[in-house]
């Protein structure tokens, strides 16, 4: 609750309001009529009332009509399904402000409705029961086919769910447009060591998405992790020179482009992109890290020491007190080397 509390907009509210009945609509499509399902989805969003709009709000208002209507002639349960149903969606709906595409609309949030609908199924069907013999066999017959369609949808659906790449490929499969799921299926890619996959992935994204802040941030990385530094060097420069840039992600960024500078052996470069990350947050978690890094690289190991040591204090990281040991060793063998010259 702290992350969302604290979380960046992705969206206005103005995107909420107009976009919210056409989300909710989207989300009863998904319970009643579950096909070509995905773990995430894109949807449209609006920015201002238009004729669908109006449409989609006028559907909602006079199913909900009905369903009071419903209510007041037969009983609570009816109300109570729709409660089930409608409800829960409604936090989701509020997710659009601080979700981007892509990862704004999910099966999930289906889970809770589901009941609903399944109690609302129930009662139609005792109301049909109560109706004769045919009527009573009708019901039989449709309730026994959606059952069966359902359940070999359900095992059908489980190899999408076998690992990460089978998740993510279905999700771009699905919503070939999805530049998010695209980034996070080639950063497993890239944690297995398939460097080539997940710049396929991270480029296809940034065609979509040229302008995405994150699609940047991940095609840096691929790039990187391809040993294409001086591209990587492009893409954070060009990232740094956006007005809508987070000051996190602008230290993080700035993080990455030292790392850079290092690995194209420009260590006076990456000493003033670090001074700039410093000056804006002397204890943004890496920063020392990556001075560490630099230091050790000019073979100055008591500032590398130093700047490893403060990096385990702020952030408490295994890695840095375990590099702090390792380049205190040196110091003392250095020491002890010349101690024997001597």
């Amino acid at each position: 609750m702290r992350r969302v509390r604290g979380a960046t907009a992705e969206h206005s509210w103005a995107n909420v309001v107009f976009s919210a009945p056409s989300i909710l609509l989207f989300y009863l499509k998904k319970l009643f009529l579950p096909w070509n399902l995905a773990g995430t989805y894109v949807n449209p969003l609006a920015s201002s009332p238009t004729p669908l709009f109006w449409l989609q709000l006028s559907a909602i208002i006079v199913g909900a009509s009905v369903v009071a209507g419903l209510v007041i002639r037969y009983r609570s349960l009816f109300g109570l399904a729709a409660a089930l149903i409608v409800i829960p969606v409604l936090p989701a709906l509020a997710v659009i402000r601080i979700y981007q595409q892509g990862y704004m609309t999910n099966d999930r949030y289906l889970y809770l409705p589901s009941a609903g609908a399944s109690l609302l199924v129930a009662l139609i069907v005792q109301k049909v029961w109560s109706l004769g013999r045919p009527a009573k066999v009708t019901a039989i017959v449709v309730v026994s086919l959606v059952f069966l369609t359902f359940s070999v949808m359900t095992i059908s659906q489980q190899k999408y769910y076998q690992d990460d790449i089978a998740f993510y490929s279905r999700v771009t499969e699905v919503s070939p447009s999805d530049a998010f799921a695209m980034d996070l299926l080639g950063d497993v890619y890239l944690d297995q060591g398939r460097q080539g996959l997940a710049l396929e992935q991270f480029q296809k994204a940034s065609q979509i998405a040229p302008d995405d802040q994150k699609v940047k941030s991940f095609l840096a990385r691929g790039l990187f992790a391809a040993g294409k530094y001086g591209e990587a060097e492009t893409v954070l420069k060009g990232l740094l020179q956006s007005p809508q840039l987070t000051p996190d992600r602008r230290e993080s960024t700035l993080l990455w482009l030292a790392n850079v500078e290092m690995s194209l052996g420009n260590l006076i470069g990456a000493q003033q992109v670090l001074k700039q990350a410093e000056h804006s947050d002397d204890r943004f978690p890496q920063l020392h890290w990556m001075w560490g890094m630099l230091y050790q690289q000019q073979g100055l190991l008591p500032q590398a020491l130093a700047e490893y040591e403060k990096e385990f204090e702020i952030t408490g990281d295994e890695l840095a007190r375990q590099r702090a040991a390792s380049v205190e060793s040196l110091i003392q063998s250095r020491s002890a080397g010349r101690s024997l010259k001597n």
